[in-house]
């Protein structure tokens, strides 16, 4: 099994998990930045570690810095399953700054599958296109 192959199925392990400021409990409470960490620690990758000490409203520079130091960057047309998106705000306001992360679940020629920690819980499902211009960066968990 590769290391995407580990973090997808990990992620799919996260689904139905309550959206909780800073959490990582798995079946208890989760944000986006702490689905990444868990997901990655969980599937055998102990260099990505997100510390629990943002605001709910994070300016976007110290997702960006944990990012570079814990991951490598990846063209956008080269993005595969188990890579992490950064994704901009919903309206699109600071399409420069990071605000949410994502796990991509799989990559098809029609489409982009996410897994993610939303208000909602964690979910997964596919990016339509409103989602897709959300796209700051693409990250691969290195090994």
């Amino acid at each position: 099994m590769t290391l995407a192959d580990k973090i997808v199925s990990e992620a799919e392990t996260w689904i139905g998990t309550p959206f909780r400021h800073q959490g990582r409990l798995r079946g208890l409470g989760v944000d986006c930045a702490g689905f990444i960490s868990e997901v990655a620690k969980n599937a055998g990758v102990s260099d990505v570690d997100i510390p629990a000490n943002y605001r709910p409203r994070e300016d976007g520079t110290i997702m960006l810095q944990l990012l570079k130091d814990h991951m490598k960057h990846v063209p956008k047309d080269k993005i595969k399953a188990g890579d992490v998106l950064a994704l901009c705000d919903e309206a699109l306001r600071e399409p420069e700054i990071p605000r949410h992360l994502v796990i991509v679940k799989d990559v098809t020629l029609e489409a982009i599958f996410i897994i993610h920690a939303a208000a909602s819980g964690v979910k997964a499902h596919r990016l339509n296109t409103a989602w897709k211009k959300r796209i700051h960066s693409a990250w691969r968990v290195r090994a």
